[in-house]
């Protein structure tokens, strides 16, 4: 029997290493960047007993999950929502979603609220910060540099790079990961 279910909310183990076996999969580098975040289950596979995650193609076991049921910790899970001047904020923990009023509407305090919540949502998913326009690096293991650099469009391409687990904020991550990728290649010759 499964421990969850599509639409259970999860936290990833913040120290799962890279090639190791997790419940009958291998944790890939790529799989890195979703290490200490939510993740909600898009599918369950009960014969194989694995799981997929939102934004993510690799397989997931119940072993690379916080042991905490999310639930649990959701319940514990405190949300505010405040004005400040022509926003509404709404927060949890460090995390914040805003909606501002243009000048030239009516100001709702439940219309803010509603977006900013959405807002809130978004930042804590892995990837709330990729945003059109916004530049972002992946691990390109054929080029001399091991990266490669690119601006948020919200298309396709940054919709597939973003499911495998291959975006970062910096070249440096980006590399870092790189060279993770062709160590795991070197290790399977």
């Amino acid at each position: 029997m499964m421990k969850y279910k599509v639409g259970d909310k999860v936290k990833i183990r913040e120290d799962l290493k890279v090639g190791e076996l997790y419940g009958g999969c291998r944790f890939a580098p790529e799989m890195q960047n979703f290490c200490g975040k939510i993740a909600r289950i898009t599918a369950v596979c009960n014969r194989a007993e694995y799981y997929h995650i939102h934004s993510s193609h690799f397989l997931w076991t119940e072993e690379m999950f916080e042991d905490k049921g999310m639930k649990e910790q959701e319940m514990n899970k405190r949300v505010g929502i405040y004005i400040d001047g022509n926003k509404v904020v709404a927060y949890c923990g460090d995390k914040e979603g805003i909606a501002r009023c243009h000048p030239d509407d009516d100001f709702d305090f439940y219309t803010g609220a509603k977006i900013a919540l959405e807002r809130l949502e978004e930042a804590e998913k892995p990837y709330g910060w990729l945003k059109d326009g916004v530049n972002y690096y992946i691990p390109e293991i054929t080029s001399r540099e091991l990266y490669d650099n690119y601006t948020c469009a919200e298309d396709v391409y940054d919709r597939m790079y973003m499911k495998r687990g291959i975006v970062f904020k910096t070249k440096e991550e980006a590399i870092e990961c790189a060279k993770k990728m062709l160590a795991a290649v070197k290790q399977e010759d």
